[in-house]
């Protein structure tokens, strides 16, 4: 191997993604006496746990109980959600937040006795608890390194996995490039973490980290995991449009105030038509459907959007918002002016892409399909079903990055280290270093904006059938005319994001063809996944051939995609039915 590698290191514990999931998933390895290495694509904290506001759990009467909280993500879900994932989310969801106050993050309370709650779309009750100032996920990622330094664990920023590395039928660690000395390195490990985040790069108007290229979904495909649900990445509503801002990022998936209204062009408050009951309290996935087609059939706003009115709130609802979580209006004031920041003016949004409700399939202990290989965070598949409801996500990251540390250490302690072929390793050699190699050929970045721009355009928040063929083509052309003669013109193998780029191409077209096919081959709408073609959406729907996961293997003459029975362990669709939803938006007794 060391003709091929210029380092190789082992470790028992190899986690990939300096995430929340992954960092936590590190913290609980080590403290299962496992020698843990994490390697992150860029820096450590990093990811998009470091953008994120919020934590969903029932932390007390006024969030309601678990079971709610429970019965609320199965409906924002579709019934597709893995129901026993779910419970063990909602129930252990309150103790890993306890858990990571006492290691120091400082929640928003009403000392000293109630957190701060919010609601965001699909809550009945406000459930969503965040940091003291400026937001939770600026702050408990670093409050989760911290924890991590402190264990001793092996941190390799700026290392971009390529692959992961297999014998037999295992995976038994991966392939990187140490993008500080450009050196190619062979990480051998007895468990895999995979907690590589998640794919909102891909399109032209992602809200998340640049760095978010669905690395870690084409890695796991490539080794036979099983992925499921990838045709739902969900959009939120309520993306900044804003030029010369961060166009394109967000701050909520909700109107922040009971009173606060979507609006089109003609001061129409549409959400009335789309979702009656919930209106706007409704589920980012329905609220995006609404807002596109405003958009599409010519009802948005000038630079395209909708409008956003809180002008109606309360003299009390403002001074609670300014109080509870002063960095709202802040943010306002600072992208869109001071009269939007003091809530005298309505501001516009659209859709933009978020986060990737399928992934890697996983069972309770985080294992995938694949022995060796775990998967954690947004890079996994079936806590969220069709759909993700808000604060969701984090709270993941914390419950199951426990779990998947604590099941990768215990592995590890049965086994010893494997070996692997050379030839294997040659092979990715040669592939990772060939754009640095070229002479000349295809931009890298201008295939990035292709792929991108067709994402937006062809599988975005409204889809159909001639426009997912058209992208699964012109995807298909960039595979065969560019892919193979992608050329980095800096030649320098030291902190070369150009070559980083190229080596992110393959990997984007993989997942982009992945969920186009997935797209097509589900023939109905429902939550986050609409089709145009197909437009009586859940729950008016077809759940009697649909209320499946899809299931994608990739084979060696291509993608394999079939129909994956669910479990309705507790739950059966239809069961959970809301009439009425009248709750505010903000809590101060969670």
């Amino acid at each position: 191997m060391k003709d091929y590698a210029d380092e190789t290191t082992k470790t028992d514990v190899l986690v990939i993604g300096a995430g929340a999931a992954g960092l936590r998933a590190a913290i609980e390895a080590r403290d299962h006496g496992a020698d843990v290495t994490l390697i992150a694509k860029g820096n450590a904290p990093g990811g998009a746990s470091v953008m994120s506001a919020f934590f969903a759990a029932a932390m007390g009467a006024e969030s309601g109980t678990p079971q709610e909280h429970f019965e609320d993500t199965i409906l924002g879900g579709a019934y597709l959600n893995t129901q026993n994932l779910v419970r063990i989310l909602v129930e252990d969801a309150p103790r890993r937040i306890k858990e990571l106050e006492e290691w120091g993050m400082l929640f928003a309370r009403e000392l000293p006795d109630y957190y701060i709650a919010v609601r965001e779309g699909g809550h009945r009750r406000p459930r969503l608890i965040h940091a003291a100032g400026k937001g939770s996920g600026n702050r408990s990622p670093h409050i989760l390194f911290e924890q991590a330094l402190d264990r001793g664990i092996d941190f390799r920023t700026f290392t971009f996995a390529t692959s992961l590395l297999k014998m037999g039928n295992e995976v038994v660690g991966a392939s990187a490039i140490d993008m500080k000395s450009g050196g190619f390195l062979c990480i051998l490990a007895k468990s895999t973490i995979l907690a590589s985040g998640g794919t909102s790069k891909i399109y032209a108007r992602g809200a998340c980290a640049r760095l978010n290229t669905g690395d870690g979904f084409s890695m796991a495909l490539r080794t036979g995991a099983l992925l499921t649900n990838m045709e739902f990445m969900q959009y939120i509503p309520l993306g900044i449009v804003n030029p010369g801002s961060p166009d394109g990022y967000t701050l909520g998936g909700t109107p922040k105030a009971k009173e606060g209204y979507l609006l089109n062009k003609f001061g129409e408050r549409f959400m009335k038509k789309y979702d009656p009951v919930w209106m706007e309290k409704a589920t980012r996935a329905r609220m995006t459907v609404a807002v596109a087609k405003e958009i599409k059939e010519g009802r948005g706003s000038e630079r395209g959007g909708v409008w956003v009115d809180l002008t109606r709130i309360t003299d009390e609802e403002k001074a609670r918002l300014e109080k509870y979580q002063p960095y709202f209006p802040f943010c306002l004031e600072e992208i869109y002016g001071e009269k939007v920041g003091k809530f005298l003016e309505p501001y516009e949004v659209m859709p933009t892409a978020l986060f990737q409700n399928g992934g890697v399939k996983i069972n309770g202990k985080c294992e995938t399909n694949v022995p060796g290989l775990f998967a954690v965070g947004e890079v996994s598949s079936g806590v969220h079903g069709a759909n993700r409801l808000g604060g969701n996500a984090m709270s993941e990251c914390l419950v199951f990055g426990k779990i998947a540390g604590s099941a990768a250490a215990a592995r590890a302690k049965k086994l010893n280290f494997a070996k692997i072929e050379s030839t294997e390793l040659m092979e990715e050699r040669e592939r990772v270093f060939a754009p640095l190699e070229r002479r000349e050929g295809s931009d890298p970045r201008k295939a990035k904006e292709q792929i991108q721009q067709i994402m937006w355009e062809q599988v975005g928040p409204l889809r159909d059938e001639s426009g997912l063929k058209l992208a699964m083509n012109e995807l298909s052309d960039i595979r065969r005319n560019v892919e193979a003669h992608l050329c980095a013109k800096n030649k320098s193998s030291r902190m070369n994001f150009e070559w980083m780029e190229a080596l992110e191409i393959g990997n984007m077209i993989d997942l982009a063809l992945t969920m186009s096919e997935c797209a097509l081959f589900r023939t109905e709408s429902r939550e986050a996944h609409y089709r145009e073609d197909f437009p009586q959406h859940f729950p008016n729907g077809d759940n009697e051939n649909w209320c499946v996961e899809t299931a994608t293997l990739l084979e060696s003459n291509g993608l394999k995609i079939f129909r994956l029975p669910i479990d309705f362990a507790e739950i059966k669709p239809g069961k959970i039915r809301i009439d009425k939803v009248d709750v505010p938006y903000l809590t101060v007794k969670a």
